[in-house]
């Protein structure tokens, strides 16, 4: 698509926000061409007019990228844009009457050459795993008229985790659970491969149909085999789940350092909001790197006490500061199953109690006077 259509496309979305007037728009559209020798882009000179904020434009372009997506892709026929992300977008597609998930980073729009020597070594990494718990990609190329990389993935029908918390505020603690342990599994497996995921978060885990829970976005990971392509003190990861040696030497990565994250997000999970939010990035980092665990919340959680120090125990064992000192992937599943059983078993011990009790003042009085 040519700047002009993307310009006219960009100025009816920021209309339709309510970002500009019609008459605000008509003006910027006339000036945008006649301050410069060059073609600046509609949004880039609403930025320097200081008429629209850098979050506002963020927002109006990832609108802008799902109404203008191609037909096609490779061989692969677009069907909808189902995400958009900072280093491409994901596409619902179809070839063969069979459904895709494409994955799709424009080389134009990449910040360094970094960017896409990370997302073909992502193809690489993620072509070569085959796990139940972790989205299979099954193939890759570079449309070289479009000018990107894509990726095809398996298509989940259903949420990321992430999405469901904000839907209902929290997961039930059994899925939480269940979902820990799926994402264990996955873990583990990715670490035998030579593989640490790195960006492990609500957002990353969907939620399929039938009890599926897959890994999802290697896009992050780190090969133990490759050369070093990340500085240390990069921060490698999303800041509220990131786990304290990430900002250290690359070489003191293992599978404890996904452990960590997957514990900050089953506390998210189960309390519907992370454990540590600063006022900003430091903050954030600080509070991983120093600061105690909250403690679970009793009346929140509607859990006995035994279960809530069993819980805690749990999450105390994955988010230790030190790696060598988080829960085993062996333990820690162990300990989920434990703790399921414990919630299944009260559960049916309450349902059981309240059915008595609905009998009991039930029954007819045999004795009337």
């Amino acid at each position: 698509m040519d700047q002009r259509k993307t310009d006219q496309i960009f100025g009816e979305i920021a209309l339709e926000k309510g970002y500009l007037s019609p008459a605000q728009l008509a003006q910027f559209q006339r000036e945008v061409g006649q301050k410069f020798h060059y073609r600046l882009s509609l949004s880039n000179f609403l930025l320097l007019k200081s008429a629209l904020t850098a979050a506002q434009v963020q927002e109006i372009q990832r609108e802008l990228e799902r109404r203008c997506i191609p037909e096609q892709i490779g061989d692969y026929q677009v069907l909808k844009c189902i995400g958009v992300g900072a280093m491409g977008r994901v596409y619902k597609v179809r070839r063969h009457q069979q459904i895709y998930a494409l994955k799709v980073i424009d080389k134009t729009r990449a910040s360094s050459q970094m960017d896409a020597s990370r997302f073909i070594r992502e193809i690489q990494m993620v072509l070569g795993l085959n796990h139940p718990h972790i989205v299979r990609a099954y193939d890759f190329g570079i449309d070289v008229e479009k000018d990107i990389y894509f990726v095809v993935l398996e298509y989940i029908h259903g949420q990321s985790v992430g999405q469901i918390i904000k839907q209902v505020g929290r997961i039930h603690p059994i899925k939480a659970l269940e979902i820990t342990d799926a994402v264990s599994q996955a873990i583990g497996y990715a670490y035998q491969q030579g593989i640490v995921h790195r960006d492990i978060k609500p957002e990353n885990i969907l939620l399929g149909e039938g009890k599926l829970i897959k890994l999802a976005d290697f896009g992050l990971a780190k090969d133990l085999n490759a050369e070093q392509l990340t500085l240390p003190g990069t921060l490698m990861g999303t800041p509220h789940y990131v786990a304290p040696e990430i900002l250290g030497a690359e070489g003191g990565l293992t599978w404890a350092t996904d452990i960590y994250s997957l514990g900050i997000s089953l506390f998210h999970m189960l309390c519907g909001h992370p454990p540590f939010s600063g006022k900003d990035v430091q903050q954030t980092i600080a509070a991983h790197l120093f600061e105690e665990l909250p403690r679970l919340e009793t009346t929140s959680l509607s859990l006995s006490k035994n279960i809530l120090q069993r819980l805690q125990s749990l999450l105390d064992g994955m988010t230790r500061k030190l790696p060598h000192e988080r829960i085993s992937i062996e333990s820690l599943r162990r300990d989920v199953q434990e703790i399921i059983a414990m919630i299944k078993r009260e559960d049916f011990l309450e349902k059981l109690k309240s059915n008595f009790q609905f009998k009991r003042k039930a029954q007819p009085y045999k004795d009337l006077p």
